[in-house]
């Protein structure tokens, strides 16, 4: 019959825990907490185990298929992977909202964490942004929204760093040369085609003075609209035989008045039309070379040293010594030097009878007469008979 080797041990309806006391290398299994117990050392009284250690059992020490409870603190120090659903999943207990420990948190205390912190209160909500930005609706301090937009800036202004100096923030300024680098022609792809290839009324309108440092040609009608032209080469030269001036839509010669030309001097000399004299004026002497006239309808009226053939009336007041001439004109009157008579019969004599009066007294030509003056009638005759009168 085989031996059974029975060891220490304690009924299921006794009390949980180990033994008191075991020998050394004694075993004992209490089987009210299911758990293996072992003697460990000698230094116990009389020779008994020093501890009693638990090494086995599901009381002590964990199985692969049984519903346990650990207690106490284990520290994995590997990768712990939890597998299941529902109620077989991994579980633990939940701590208070309030534990910011390392411990597990399990669902009902990240949902209570969440509820907490969703019941806060926001008394101020503020935003702050670079001066480049405006900011409108700031703070919040119930509900809003904060909105930021980019500030108004002057115009022609650019954003970047300092023109000159240290490296800074960058600013709204305006663009200076040393922020353009250099670009030669071959540099640009379509340098022929977008810049030379374009005439100039494919271009922008300039709004600035435009130089030209060499010759200018233009082929086609020049049409200037501003208000004043200015030329400062030293001469002009014009094709054109006929230099047109005050064309303006609606001519008039209230218009033209003062039209002309000026020429700058010590005093403006000018030569204009004067609407009101209906005629060209100048403020200067008009001096003729010799040999040259002045014309009227093609005809020669004056020159140096002679009145024109044509001119046979004329308002002269005044003239020089008239050595030679032919007078064909309305007798001069005895008033103005003459005797008013176109002719005088041959044996007249002439007298003056009336007041500013010449006559030609006829002497008859066939009775020789002698002249006799009337003192009653203070008048000149002719006579046959010489009275000497009474006493």
């Amino acid at each position: 019959m085989p031996n059974t080797l029975r060891i220490k041990r304690r009924a299921s309806t006794g009390a949980a825990g180990a033994p008191a006391s075991l020998a050394n290398a004694e075993l004992a299994y209490n089987e009210a907490d299911n758990t293996l117990y072992y003697g460990k050392g000698t230094g116990g009284a009389g020779g008994t185990a020093t501890t009693i250690e638990a090494i086995a059992g599901p009381g002590a020490y964990t199985t692969l298929g049984t519903t346990q409870t650990v207690s106490g603190i284990k520290t994995f120090s590997g990768p712990c992977v939890f597998s299941g659903t529902g109620s077989n999943s991994a579980t633990g207990v939940t701590q208070a909202s309030s534990d910011d420990s390392t411990r597990l948190a399990t669902t009902a205390y990240v949902k209570s964490v969440v509820s907490a912190a969703g019941g806060g209160t926001v008394t101020s909500v503020g935003l702050s942004l670079p001066n480049l930005f405006t900011i409108t609706g700031s703070p919040v301090t119930a509900s809003g929204t904060l909105t930021a937009t980019l500030a108004t800036q002057a115009a022609n202004r650019v954003f970047a760093g300092p023109t000159t100096g240290a490296d800074a923030a960058p600013t709204f300024r305006a663009l200076v040369a040393e922020d353009i680098p250099a670009l030669t022609a071959a540099k640009i792809s379509d340098f022929n085609t977008a810049v030379q290839a374009n005439r100039l009324d494919q271009l922008a309108q300039a709004t600035q003075p435009v130089t030209f440092g060499s010759n200018v040609t233009v082929t086609g009608d020049l049409t200037v609209n501003g208000t004043t032209t200015t030329i400062n080469s030293t001469t002009v030269t014009i094709d054109d035989k006929n230099f047109v001036l005050g064309d303006v839509a609606s001519p008039t010669d209230a218009g033209a008045d003062g039209g002309g030309i000026t020429l700058k001097g010590t005093t403006d000399k000018s030569f204009n039309w004067v609407d009101a004299t209906d005629a060209w004026t100048s403020s200067e002497h008009l001096n003729l070379l010799t040999g040259k006239a002045f014309y009227i309808n093609g005809t020669s009226v004056l020159n140096a040293s002679t009145l024109g053939s044509g001119v046979t009336a004329s308002s002269l007041t005044s003239v020089g010594t008239i050595t030679t001439g032919v007078w064909s004109a309305t007798p001069v009157g005895s008033t103005k030097g003459g005797t008013g008579l176109a002719t005088v019969p041959k044996g007249s004599v002439l007298i003056a009878n009336t007041l500013d009066t010449i006559s030609a007294l006829d002497g008859g030509g066939s009775v020789d007469g002698i002249l006799a003056y009337d003192a009653t009638t203070d008048t000149i005759s002719w006579t046959t008979t010489i009275d000497g009168g009474t006493f």
